[in-house]
């Protein structure tokens, strides 16, 4: 069932996004993306051993500041000059282009 949740919820997040993007900036939809992730995340996480712990770490900020907010706030500002399922199709080959990339380096 949670895989399930997942994938409908990928599935239709760019073309969401497109749409909230006809009326509202790039830098808005991602404060209010990560508002509702706060909102519901936080609750789910905060009961788990080590959470305050780990929040205190500046990996967990460097992590969240570039492998979250800066990715998708530059995807919102994507979708600003491009469709909805270039992104999806661009966001779907990222783990085969870091694998590549791992090889490489």
């Amino acid at each position: 069932m949670a895989v399930g949740v997942a994938v409908l919820l990928w599935s239709t997040a760019f073309g969401v996004s497109s749409e909230v993007l006809t009326t509202a900036s790039p830098a808005v939809l991602s404060v209010m993306r990560f508002t509702i992730a706060l909102l519901v995340l936080v609750p789910l996480a905060a009961g788990r051993p080590g959470f305050i712990r780990t929040l205190r770490q500046p990996r967990t900020v460097l992590l969240g500041l570039f492998g979250v907010s800066l990715y998708y706030s530059l995807t919102n500002i994507g979708l600003e000059f491009t469709e909805p399922g270039t992104v999806a199709l661009t966001n779907a080959a990222l783990p085969a282009m870091t694998a590549v990339l791992g090889a490489i380096i």
